[in-house]
Formats: C-alpha cells, sequence, structure tokens
C-alpha cells in the first residue's frame, strides 16, 4: 500500500510515544517509502477528532475503556478500502469470560466487549479477529 503514487496518511495514537515514534518511523524508512507516509501520534481522541480529512490505516491500541468511544469516532474517518486496526480485543481472554465472573465484569473487559459487539455490528466493515497474541481486529471499509 505505501508503494502507491500518493502519500498514505496514517493515524498511528499510542499513550506510549516515545516507543511509537521509534518502532513507526524506522520500517517505513527502511522500507524506502518514508516520503509516502504521514505518521500522525499523540491523543487519539484528540486527532480523530481535530483532523477532517479520510484515513487509510488507523491503528488503535490506546486506554481500553476509551475503545467504544474511538470506534465512533474512527470509523467514519477510514476511507473505503481502508483498515481500521485494534489492537487488545482479547483482552486476555477476558471478553469471553463467563457473565457476572469477576473478570467479565472489570470496565475495562466490558469496554471492549461494547466495542467488539459495535465493530461487528458496523455494516460497512468487514471485520475478523485475529488471535494474535492478545487479540486483534482488522476492519476492511467496503
Amino acid at each position: 500500500m505505501a508503494r502507491t503514487a500518493r502519500p498514505i496518511p496514517i493515524t498511528a495514537a499510542s499513550c506510549q510515544r516515545r516507543r511509537l515514534n521509534r518502532r513507526g518511523s524506522a520500517p517505513s524508512t527502511k522500507a524506502g517509502v518514508a516520503d509516502r507516509i504521514d505518521v500522525r501520534t499523540g491523543d487519539a481522541l484528540e486527532l480523530l477528532s481535530e483532523e477532517k480529512g479520510q484515513f487509510d490505516i488507523i491503528f488503535c491500541d490506546i486506554d481500553k475503556d476509551d475503545y467504544p468511544r474511538a470506534l465512533k469516532l474512527a470509523a467514519p474517518r477510514v476511507r473505503k478500502g481502508g483498515l481500521l486496526v485494534t489492537d487488545n480485543t482479547l483482552w486476555h481472554g477476558r471478553v469471553v469470560a463467563p457473565a457476572g465472573s469477576e473478570d467479565a465484569e472489570m470496565a475495562t473487559t466490558r469496554a471492549i466487549k461494547e466495542f467488539n459487539t459495535a465493530l461487528y455490528g458496523l455494516s460497512d466493515f468487514f471485520t475478523t479477529l485475529l488471535p494474535l497474541r492478545d487479540g486483534v481486529s482488522v476492519a476492511l471499509k467496503h
């Protein structure tokens, strides 16, 4: 995707900004496409509220309690054919914990379950959850 003719706006937001900046820029530089990728770091909810354009890729790895709010801001901003990629959507298996259990009742678990349900409910996205590490949801907007 990064080798296309036009720049690709990639929004990457993380509380761990220093780690993201170190990791986010090096691979694109090595691949020779750094001039075609616009990586934006900062508070994800602020970025999505302030930026007005569409994005090819939005990577969500923010405070898990904010996932439902991030989805409401991010989904309309992904262009047709773009991706919404979200980390930690299995949440250590807690999202499938039996109802009433301590794990199921955690506010963070409830927020991630709400996010997962809402994401799968979006008719303009084809979504799959990859069981990599703590779960990665990949949603393609069609």
